[in-house]
Order: structure tokens, then C-alpha cells, then sequence
């Protein structure tokens, strides 16, 4: 006599198989078994995602942003052959302009067109200061197989000032436990990987508040109502410029221990700017605000400079030399792809006569 089957045991031998099908799927095309592992640190990694850029900068339309899964962004063949290694926060990592046309782009693609092609590749994480970036070289680095670049460029500076608002984006591995929890699954599940690459997709218009903050190119420029000197606000930063300058020292150390060359960079910030020795402001902004930013940015690159200098490392000005005006910033800090080419043309002339 045949035994029917239940439509309950039906659905349970379907789920059993859906399951079966999941699991395979997971250690065949995640990296529970192989691959790098990343465990809960926290940093982006096989990374798909589309921003709608329309209107933040002439030009702008979608951009494809992609991470690998060493959490790298831009193209090449193996760790191993990375000649300049960038690190920063978001004004390196420069989400919102295509790959091509970020700074490290423009860098590359100069040393291209000279004949002497260089593999250069970002490592920034968005928010970071040199707390986070002296952590990747604990953290992070050590997980990339044969990661030996020639140089690691260190664009730094405005996180910095601002280092109490930048905890979160330091942590390598959250507090949090449900953050830890997420994170360990991001970076071993291939499913959880698709989920966020097709989520990623969809939110095409996801600019994030980071960006974009209220600066428009095309602004009226007017001379400050005060020109302060940053030397006479220097007492008051004395102990964070101190730390500042040790963290530098620091970070020049692990990147010499992994056989690289430091190459320091300053920041600039687009709402400030000087033209003929006189400080000018965007005439609708709060000169207070401006000119504080003026003099504390001042201040920070003053001592990445100084201590730069003191270690014989590769020094280069990019807030000090760089002429940026109208169209070069979509935000207070952030730069369009016509100051990210000034930013990395003025980068391979720094860095050509090293190379």
C-alpha cells in the first residue's frame, strides 16, 4: 500500500533542500573556508554601489563605486604589485566621483601618459583620521596577501581638526555587538553580499549627508571681515597639534615597517581661500565658522609639514601650492573632479623625481 505524502512534508523536504542549496552556496561562493579573513572588522569590502551625482557637479551623472574584496578600490593585478598606496578619509576616498577622475585616478593616469605607468590604489575609509589610518597598518594590511607598496600617500588633516567627531569612523571592530555580528557576516557571506549589492543598486540616489553640505560652486567671494594669524591661535591647539605630530610619527614608522616610503599631504577646505594675502570668504557664509576653520586647518597642516620634515619623508603642499577657486569643491571639503585633477597632477609632480 502506498503511504500519501503530506503537503507538510512536501514543504519540509523543500526547505530541507532550499537550505542544503544555501549552505553550499554560501561555502562554495563566500569566504567562510577561503579568502581573506576579515572576521567583524569593519571596513567596506566587495562593495557594488550607484550614486546619483546630478546636479552635486557640472557633469555629474551616476556613479559606480566599487570595492574589492580586500576592501581596495581601483584597478590592479596583485597586492604585490602596488607601486603607491593612498590612504585618507572621504576626501580620498571621493565616493561620489568615478574612479577615473578621483585624485588617485588622475595621479595614475599622469604617470601613465609619461611613459612610466604606476599602479596606484585607494585604500581611504570614509570618516577616518590618522587614529583609524595608524589601526589599518594593525588591522587591516596585514590581512591583503603581499601588500608591499613603494609608497603609501597620506592625505590627512581635516579629520583631524575635528578628531572628537570622528570616533566611530576609527573603530576598526565596532562596540557594538549587533554591529560585530553584522559585520562578521558581511565579510564572509556571499549571499549577504548579493543583498547588499542589489540594495545598493536600487538606492541610486544615495548622496549620504557627509556630502554636499550646503557649498556651491559660482559664489560670490568677499575679503574676511578679520584677518587673523593662525601663530596667534597656536597656544590653544598646543596639545593637539603635539598629538598630531606624534600620530604622524607613528603612522611614518608602520608604514617604513612595511617597506614603503611616506609621502605626507595637506588639506585644503573650500570655504576659505587667499588671494592676495588677504583671507576671503564666500560672502553668505558665517565668518566666525570660516575663519576658525581657516586658522585651525592652518595650524594642523603647519605641523604636518614641520613633523614631515623632521622624518625626511616626501612632503608635499597641496593646501599651500594648489591655486583652487570656483568649481573646485562641491562642499566644504570635498572636491569636484576639476580640483580632485588639480589635487593629482600636483601629486605627480611631487612624487615624479622619487619614482
Amino acid at each position: 500500500m502506498r503511504r500519501r505524502t503530506t503537503p507538510l512534508k512536501v514543504i519540509g523536504v523543500n526547505v530541507i533542500l532550499v537550505l542544503v542549496v544555501l549552505v553550499a552556496a554560501e561555502l562554495i561562493f563566500g569566504w567562510w573556508l577561503f579568502g581573506p579573513k576579515f572576521g567583524i572588522l569593519h571596513i567596506p569590502r566587495n562593495e557594488i554601489r550607484h550614486f546619483d551625482v546630478a546636479g552635486l557637479y557640472p557633469g555629474g551623472t551616476t556613479v559606480r563605486y566599487v570595492r574589492d574584496e580586500y576592501g581596495l578600490r581601483g584597478p590592479y593585478e596583485d597586492p604585490s604589485r602596488i607601486d603607491i598606496l593612498t590612504i585618507g578619509g572621504s576626501t580620498t576616498n571621493e565616493r561620489l566621483l568615478p574612479e577615473e577622475e578621483t585624485w588617485t585616478g588622475v595621479l595614475r593616469a599622469r604617470f601613465a601618459a609619461e611613459g612610466i605607468p604606476r599602479t596606484v590604489v585607494n585604500a581611504a575609509v570614509e570618516g577616518q583620521s590618522t587614529v583609524g589610518h595608524l589601526r589599518n597598518f594593525e588591522l587591516w594590511f596585514p590581512l591583503i596577501p603581499n601588500l608591499r607598496p613603494r609608497f603609501v600617500v597620506a592625505y590627512i588633516g581635516v579629520n583631524d581638526v575635528v578628531l572628537e567627531k570622528a570616533e566611530y569612523y576609527d573603530e576598526m571592530v565596532s562596540r557594538d555587538l549587533m554591529r560585530r555580528v553584522r559585520y562578521f557576516f558581511l565579510n564572509n557571506s556571499a549571499l549577504y553580499h548579493l543583498y547588499r549589492t542589489i540594495r545598493g543598486i536600487r538606492r541610486a540616489q544615495d548622496a549620504q549627508l557627509a556630502h554636499g553640505g550646503g557649498f556651491a560652486s559660482g559664489v560670490e567671494w568677499v575679503d574676511a571681515p578679520r584677518q587673523p594669524a593662525p601663530e596667534a591661535s597656536a597656544g590653544e591647539y598646543r596639545e593637539r597639534l603635539d598629538a598630531y605630530a606624534q600620530r604622524i610619527r607613528l603612522l611614518a614608522q608602520r608604514i617604513r615597517a612595511m617597506g614603503a616610503s611616506p609621502v605626507f599631504v595637506t588639506q585644503p577646505r573650500g570655504d576659505h581661500r587667499i588671494r592676495a594675502g588677504r583671507i576671503q570668504i564666500p560672502k553668505m557664509a558665517n565668518a566666525d565658522f570660516a575663519l576658525a576653520n581657516y586658522v585651525a586647518v592652518a595650524l594642523f597642516n603647519r605641523a604636518l609639514m614641520d613633523a614631515c620634515r623632521a622624518l625626511d619623508a616626501v612632503c608635499i603642499d597641496v593646501a599651500g601650492k594648489v591655486d583652487f577657486g570656483d568649481g573646485d569643491f562641491y562642499d566644504l571639503v570635498h572636491t569636484t573632479p576639476a580640483g580632485s585633477k588639480k589635487i593629482g597632477n600636483h601629486l605627480f609632480l611631487g612624487l615624479r623625481p622619487h619614482l
